[in-house]
């Protein structure tokens, strides 16, 4: 009886590649001579124009308060994001949100928000809507 095959030991690597090995055992090394650095040319891309671009025409605050004016109007009232233009700036909104702030301590407009974090309706107050 032949005695069984003994198992041959792995090819001795160096002390750093075995470290690397158990380290990042998915990572396969290519050697230098197949890696290759090309240069391409990157196609030119279209102009997209920036946020401050988009934006539409600034609202200074007597546009801002009119718009309230007429959202509170509706039987159903409105919400506050439905009174800013698309793509307003968060300064645009801090704006508008500190109007209708001050038009609710004076009473003009209700202000309350169904849901936690839901949006916020906007309903004509105790002493009416603001003036037009």
């Amino acid at each position: 009886m032949a005695p069984p095959p003994r198992p041959t030991a792995p090819p001795e690597l160096p002390s750093v590649e075995i470290l690397r090995e158990v380290l990042e055992p998915s990572l396969v090394t290519l050697p230098s001579s197949e890696l290759t650095l090309e240069v391409v040319e990157e196609e030119p891309r279209p102009w997209v124009p920036s946020l401050e671009e988009r934006a539409p025409p600034p609202l200074d605050l007597e546009a801002l308060r009119r718009r309230v004016a007429l959202g509170v109007r509706q039987p159903e009232g409105t919400e506050l994001g439905a009174l800013l233009p698309h793509g307003a700036s968060r300064s645009l909104a801090a704006r508008l949100f500190a109007l209708c702030l001050a038009l609710c301590a004076s009473a003009q407009v209700s202000l309350f928000q169904p849901r936690p974090f839901g949006p916020i309706a906007l309903r004509s107050g105790p002493r009416g809507p603001p003036p037009l």
